[in-house]
């Protein structure tokens, strides 16, 4: 069982947004909730995370020209021009954020198209006489910052958390050439704490290697997670996490059951391939000796033991098992799987190339006809069909 404890469920974190957007009646922003930096890290941004608590189309909507006419209305009324900081502070405003968003500027910017041009000549010289080592140490210690609070740095966490004079993602891009992700490395933010970075087939072996060695097991795809990095790029490039584990040298059999993320089909071919490289149906021993593939407790869970197993995978259980002994019970469920893997009643001749006697299956069926005994069988299924769907959420 994982170590790991959540604090907040999911449903804790979205009931703060809901009580923080009726205290202020409309949806809150980023910095007005304490917990944010744990809400974006849970469902990938701010945006989605409004949208699960239910509040996406309830927040105020603005066209271009309200928006300008806000700012405006404000300078008429103040008789000076905001400053970012001065304008955020004010909770019945729209984020300096939004405007940045809507109009794909920087705040200056925004002003100095709207007819303010000393502000936007201001910051602009400012930062003109700026050196580039001067504008980067600023832009380090606020990814520092924020990368320490977070464990990462999205476009939308630095240009809501940056300093005052932090310089934008668009003004550093212009001015160092290069784009957001590259920007970041040269801060020394590691590869796999950048959002859409994606990292080499060698760097992404290399976290699996360092983060067993950090478990001291193999690690699941819940691990992965929980430790932050992006578990999708290792299903885009190993097709399967099960190929990137071999890839990476790491023993499956070390997994438990509950870490296992292959569909029983997936597993179903495992086997088979597995069988296929050692030669015959390959038995529990096979498997818990073999660091290659899940140990056999996995496949008896999934599949009803070993001979399930085999059954599914089109081996002959006869041929493995002469003398194998069934009671009425254990016949009911090899009767199934065989029913359930060749989609029919099975013949008499059938039966045999499986070991199984029709006399002896009548014997403990107490009757005479083996239509009776595939009846019950077919019962059997469909209360196994309506019990599972009763089953699902």
């Amino acid at each position: 069982m994982s170590k790991f404890v959540q604090k907040y469920s999911d449903e804790d974190l979205l009931q703060m947004i809901r009580d923080k957007a009726n205290e202020l009646g409309r949806t809150p922003r980023i910095k007005e909730i304490e917990k944010s930096p744990t809400i974006i890290h849970r469902f990938s941004s701010w945006k989605n995370a409004l949208k699960h608590a239910g509040l996406i189309g309830n927040e105020v909507q603005y066209s271009d020209d309200e928006l300008i006419d806000i700012i405006h209305n404000w300078i008429d009324k103040h008789n000076k021009i905001p400053s970012i900081k001065e304008w955020d502070s004010n909770n019945t405003l729209p984020s300096t954020s939004t405007y940045r968003r809507r109009f794909d500027k920087t705040w200056s910017e925004i002003l100095f198209s709207i007819g303010l041009k000393d502000t936007y000549k201001k910051s602009h010289y400012r930062y003109k006489e700026m050196s580039d080592t001067e504008i980067l140490a600023i832009f380090k210690k606020d990814v520092s910052r924020i990368y320490a609070d977070n464990g990462e740095v999205t476009k939308e966490l630095y240009e809501t958390n940056k300093s005052v004079d932090g310089m934008s993602i668009s003004g550093l891009k212009k001015r160092f050439n290069k784009n957001w992700n590259d920007l970041l490395l040269d801060m020394g933010i590691p590869k796999e704490r950048i959002y859409n970075h994606k990292q080499t087939r060698d760097e992404l072996i290399q976290i699996l290697k360092d983060v067993a060695v950090q478990l001291d097991k193999t690690p699941s795809l819940e691990d992965l997670e929980r430790l932050g990095y992006k578990t999708t790029r290792f299903t885009e490039e190993f097709d399967r996490f099960t190929n990137a584990l071999l890839a990476a040298g790491l023993s499956l059999s070390r997994m438990e059951s509950s870490e296992v993320t292959e569909t029983k089909e997936e597993l179903l071919q495992m086997y088979i391939d597995f069988s296929q490289k050692i030669g015959k149906p390959a038995s529990a021993i096979d498997l818990d000796k073999s660091d290659k593939i899940y140990n056999a407790g996995v496949f008896k869970i999934r599949f009803n033991g070993m001979i399930g197993l085999k059954i599914e995978a089109g081996f002959n259980v006869a041929r493995y098992h002469p003398n194998i002994r069934y009671s009425k019970k254990g016949l009911e469920r090899v009767l199934v799987e065989l029913y359930s893997q060749y989609k029919r009643r099975l013949t008499v001749k059938e039966l045999k190339n499986h070991n199984l006697c029709n006399t002896t299956i009548l014997k403990h069926f107490k009757t005479t006809s083996m239509k009776k005994v595939w009846e019950e069988v077919e019962d059997n299924i469909v209360g196994m069909q309506i019990e599972s769907e009763g089953k699902r959420p």
